[in-house]
């Protein structure tokens, strides 16, 4: 590591913190915007400045000011003494910064938002208690010296020990080394940083290392992994089990009603995937199996086998092997885990099997989801996505058995067997599974509303399309949004229309408007009757289907007498929404709007979800409208893309009908 000198501007190379003749000074800080790094004193120095040119940042120049007035020669500043340009020396300071910190000889803990005459509330509201890197550097120190923003003591932590356990929550008797910090449960020490932050999400992990006792290679660029790698490295290191009791208490009246079934929320896997997930977790503390089973045995009325056995947990491509007391054999049962809260009561963890009966292994997701809340009364109209709270913990209790019978009769299979608490071995999905593209997983959830690009007609525009404001902006937001496409010369339209099914799914139909009515009725017989020869449509009297299209009212269109017969009584202009059957299907329903009342036909068949790759074809082979939707600018919403294909429309393009103009009044409407 590099140390800066105290007299010069001078930075020295020393290979460990022994090597360091009459110890040295270390500096705790926030950042604050762009400090000097090592590539900036480096090249002072080359150009012969003095440490107390003003070139130099205040802050260094008055820490080695305070540091020579107590007789070091030497302070590391993390800003200005690691050369971030070399990864393995980048590495190699995250691992052994806990380390350079507790074997300093002091420690100023520079706070530049409180000056020496604040009182209590100041020093409490510092941000210096909030960052993720100054809990370690809080803890680690043997002394640490609280400096106000113009140099000024305040005092040690010693001294200040009360005051700083209620303001960060560390033990007293941590700071003050009457106990080790390895003492502490995993649980509480992940708790003390779960109201910090950090600038990078990788830094969560990587600034709790010495804390924990572990070292691992630092890569920056794996996001929350590395806190995912850190709780692998405690579990291979220590049997504290509060690793994994974090998360909120399933109680014995929370209701059953509006059980989720099959989520993958963050929560429902073993591992944590931040620290903020601790923050309840403080009370948390470990002990061993057999008082595990004690207690267990205390509670519940149930016979326990093989306490002995050792606790193992490895991590593997199939989840965390472990090996652990499960109550029950159903889709939910419960792992008691070697830890208690502070009444004294085991802690058991929710597990839910995968369904996969074909598994000779079955897999455990953690927790049981549950809906929060209930949707907007107005939900019909507005769309209101529901979210999921996930409840992964059990105070083991005499209602523990009925909390498992209620959650497994809420799924569909109650266990009328005596509930037998069993070391056995288990699989737990430990963390998600990896995904390429970071946005698959927001992609869980159905989105919530439509996106219209500006450029959604230019495509028609080239074949001679014009989009109308009719019908775009309905009053009554429970009614689906119409987009009107007229071809001014050829007298040829059709109707894009997006809404919201009953079921929260988002649908679009097509509906074409073919001025040829040969062509109408050959469409209609296509569809209808696609085996049938359709130049004798005489013979067939088939009435018109009225479209469910899931639960909307359509606007207003010239009615249709669903009794006549096809085709002399057609109206010309009638609506025809229809798509393209697969090869090999039988006949699909052609989709007539009227104002009479809707009958229920294949709602789903207008679902966007069920679309393959969310596109679809409606029309035939000469006309034909394909939809497709992309989740953007947001998972949340739908981007409608329209192409125009068919022999009719083929000959609009190429007699250069088409003036190309963009969306006007539909760009970039949310809807």
């Amino acid at each position: 590591m590099w140390l800066l000198s105290t007299r010069h501007l001078k930075l020295q190379y020393f290979s460990g913190p022994e090597a360091v003749t009459g110890g040295y000074a270390i500096l705790s800080h926030v950042w604050l915007g762009e400090e000097q790094n090592f590539q900036d004193i480096r090249n002072l120095i080359a150009l012969g400045v003095t440490l107390h040119d003003e070139r130099v940042a205040n802050k260094i120049s008055a820490a080695c000011r305070i540091a020579q007035q107590s007789g070091y020669a030497w302070i590391w500043i993390d800003t200005c003494c690691i050369d971030k340009s070399s990864s393995a020396e980048l590495s190699e300071a995250i691992n052994s910064m806990f380390r350079w910190y507790s074997l300093a000889a002091i420690c100023y803990a520079y706070l530049h938002d409180v000056p020496a005459t604040s009182r209590h509330s100041a020093f409490s509201e510092s941000r210096w208690f909030t960052r993720g890197w100054t809990l370690q550097e809080l803890i680690a120190p043997r002394f640490l010296l609280f400096m106000s923003s113009d140099w000024v003591p305040l005092g040690t932590k010693a001294l200040l020990a009360a005051v700083i356990q209620d303001i960060a929550g560390v033990d007293g008797d941590v700071l003050t080394f009457s106990k080790d910090v390895t003492a502490v449960s995993v649980a509480r020490r992940m708790s003390w940083a779960s109201r910090r932050q950090t600038t990078r999400p990788e830094d969560e992990a990587y600034c709790l290392m010495g804390i924990f006792g572990v070292n691992m290679p630092a890569l920056y660029g794996e996001g929350r992994d590395a806190f995912r790698r850190l709780q692998e490295e405690i579990m291979k290191s220590s049997s504290d089990q509060s690793l994994f009791a974090w998360g909120d208490m399933l109680s014995p009246a929370t209701s059953s009603m509006g059980l989720v079934r099959d989520t993958q929320d963050p929560a429902n896997f073993l591992f944590a995937p931040s620290p903020t997930e601790f923050a309840n977790s403080a009370d948390i503390t470990p002990i061993s199996p057999r008082k595990a089973g004690g207690l267990l045995s205390t509670c519940c009325p149930m016979s326990v086998a093989g306490l002995d056995a050792v606790p193992e947990m490895i991590v593997t491509s199939y989840g965390v092997r472990c090996h652990l007391i499960v109550i029950g054999d159903e889709v939910y049962r419960l792992a008691v885990l070697a830890c208690q809260d502070r009444r004294e009561r085991c802690i058991g963890l929710i597990l839910r099997r995968r369904h996969a009966p074909d598994d000779p292994l079955p897999q455990d997701y953690v927790g049981a989801s549950f809906w929060d809340g209930l949707p907007s009364p107005r939900s019909q109209g507005i769309i209101v996505r529901r979210k999921t709270r996930v409840y992964r913990l059990v105070a083991i209790s005499p209602e523990t058995r009925h909390s498992l019978y209620m959650l497994n009769l809420a799924d569909g299979k109650p266990s009328f067997g005596a509930a037998v608490g069993v070391n056995t071995e288990v699989y737990i999905m430990h963390r998600p599974p990896h995904v390429a593209h970071p946005w698959l997983r927001l992609y869980v959830s159905e989105p919530k509303c439509f996106f219209i690009p500006g450029w959604l007609g230019f495509g028609p525009s080239l074949h001679g399309f014009q989009c109308t404001d009719e019908h775009h902006a309905p009053r009554d937001p429970a009614q689906p949004l119409t987009l009107t496409f007229r071809h001014p010369t050829c007298n040829e339209s059709f109707e894009i229309q997006l809404g919201r099914c009953g079921s929260s799914a988002l649908w679009s139909t097509v509906s074409i408007f073919p001025t040829n009515i040969t062509d109408h009725v050959a469409a209609y017989i296509a569809h209808v009757h696609p085996h049938v020869d359709p130049v004798s449509p005489a013979q067939f009297r088939t009435p018109f289907v009225l479209p469910h299209a899931c639960g909307s009212v359509p606007p207003s269109r010239p009615s249709v007498n669903t009794s006549l017969a096809l085709p002399y009584a057609m109206p010309v202009r009638s609506v025809i929404a229809f798509r393209t059957p697969p090869a090999g299907a039988v006949g699909r329903h052609l989709q007539v709007q009227s104002q009479s009342p809707y009958r229920a036909t294949q709602c789903t068949t207008y679902h966007i979800s069920g679309w393959k790759n969310h596109s679809c074809f409606f029309g035939d082979h000469n006309r034909s409208v394909q939809l497709t939707f992309t989740r953007w600018p947001s998972p949340e919403s739908y981007c409608l893309e329209v192409q125009l294909g068919g022999r009719v429309y083929a000959g609009m393009l190429l007699e250069g009908h088409g003036d190309p103009q963009p969306l006007g009044p539909l760009g970039g409407d949310n809807s």
